[in-house]
């Protein structure tokens, strides 16, 4: 009995559903997207973000930083040495809301292991 009552919610649920409309939507007004490949060379970029003037900071898992702004790409100098291996790296990075005030950018990675 209990078979009959789960086959009976079953054929309800499926014949309760929506068909789905093969027509395309109505998508007027909502902007299109263009894709455009901005960068290409570099190892696994991890993290990026948007400084307000537009230009792109962003780094590569192995440790380096980088920026383009207005096409050209020149590395950020002086970051601490990474640990890329596994779940490690150079992660993140977020530019601070104030970062027009304070210059300010954070970053997320693991640190290396210097021996003693």
């Amino acid at each position: 009995m209990r078979k009959y009552i789960l086959l009976l919610i079953f054929i309800l649920a499926v014949s309760s559903c929506k068909k789905v409309n093969d027509e395309p939507a109505d998508i007027e007004g909502i902007p299109g997207l263009k894709i455009e490949t901005i960068l290409t060379g570099y190892d696994i970029i991890w993290g990026m973000d948007f400084l307000p003037d537009g230009s792109l900071v962003f780094g590569e898992k192995r440790g380096k930083l980088y920026i383009r702004k207005e096409g050209s790409v020149t590395e950020i100098t002086g970051f601490p040495q990474v640990n890329p291996k596994n779940q490690g790296g150079l992660l993140d990075i977020r530019i601070h809301p104030e970062y027009a005030v304070n210059g300010w950018i954070y970053a997320c990675y693991t640190e290396a292991k210097l021996e003693n």
